[in-house]
């Protein structure tokens, strides 16, 4: 079962139908780039499109290229014509959360560019010439084709290290699915899109009770309508090593979004899937439910932590210049 992300009125930045929208001038651009960093505000003159490499809700990605270096980037447009006072502080969120996250397997923000007489905002990012997740799923399910363990222990740990790295900022990322997984060319891991993450305050773990994200990657609790921390991002990443290691999501037997749900909070993904994989058993335990050994588990008290995760020796340390082939 495909997921998509939650409409507007599930999620955190929802607005109400009598909010009144932001008349993004220059002066409010001005003022939004000085309060990010004005030191990474760029100027559009100084770069070159090259084509677009998708469309969605929320605007464009358009590939351009730096006329001064040659490098290429990403540059995620936002439409500001009619944004409401809570989606321009969604905006001004995730170009905050972007500039602060400096790991070598997170996405790393270069700067916006403001485009005032377009009413556009743009987000460059750098490029993943490797692609998506996602791809790569429908790819090697098309093909029937397996990931090789190794590859697929790299990129978990990858993954992990990064959202671990989030978490020591008090941040959750709150949307972690496979079209939010990215590979540079020699496919090392990016993890991307941060328009959901959440920041805590101070020094206290982040807690939060507000629906958003992709459905499929909902965690229990977060259905259930609890408080959702830590886990629940450590649900996400166990979500993805059982595509993984399967090709198949672990509720791909759900009918509809509310059989799915229900699947969730009572545990019934596909387990003999997962058996059957050909894979060493201490990795599929990682994916099982099994009671803090696995990062499935319906109770987020009992569910694998990412920095277990970190510690079993079925995935490797994470090492800034570890490398992989994408075996397309």
């Amino acid at each position: 079962m495909e997921g998509s992300s939650v409409d507007g009125s599930c999620t955190g930045s929802c607005s109400s139908g009598s909010e009144e929208s932001v008349e993004l001038s220059a002066e409010v651009l001005e003022t939004f780039h000085e309060m990010i960093d004005s030191k990474r505000s760029l100027v559009l003159e100084d770069f070159k499109p090259v084509r677009c490499l998708g469309r969605g809700s929320f605007g464009s990605a358009m590939l351009i290229v730096s006329a001064r270096s040659g490098l290429s980037f990403v540059a995620k447009s936002q439409s500001t014509q009619g944004l409401t006072s809570s989606e321009f502080q969604r905006l001004e969120n995730e170009v905050r959360v972007c500039a602060t996250l400096r790991h070598p397997h997170i996405v790393h923000y270069m700067g916006t560019i403001a485009v005032p007489e377009k009413d556009e905002l743009l987000i460059c990012m750098e490029y993943a010439a490797g692609g998506s997740l996602a791809a790569l799923l429908n790819h090697h399910r098309k093909a029937n084709q397996r990931f090789p363990v190794e590859v697929v222990s790299t990129w978990i740990a990858q993954i992990g290290a990064a959202v671990c790295y989030m978490h020591s900022l008090h941040m959750l990322h709150r949307d972690l699915s496979p079209h939010n997984v990215f590979f540079t060319a020699s496919g090392r891991v990016k993890v991307g899109d941060f328009g959901l993450t959440k920041v805590g305050v101070n020094s206290s773990p982040v807690f939060t009770r507000t629906i958003c994200g992709t459905p499929n990657t909902f965690s229990p609790e977060l259905i259930n309508g609890d408080a959702y921390s830590e886990p629940s991002d450590a649900w996400a990443v166990g979500l993805l090593l059982f595509e993984l290691l399967t090709l198949r999501h672990p509720f791909h037997a759900a009918k509809s979004l509310s059989h799915m749900m229900k699947l969730v909070i009572l545990g019934g993904f596909d387990e003999q899937l997962l058996h059957n994989a050909p894979y060493p058993d201490d990795i599929k335990a990682t994916a099982s439910s099994l009671p803090n050994v696995g990062l499935l588990h319906r109770d987020p008290s009992h569910r694998l932590t990412l920095h277990a995760l970190s510690c079993l020796p079925c995935f490797p340390a994470v090492r800034g210049t570890k490398r992989v082939s994408l075996q397309r």
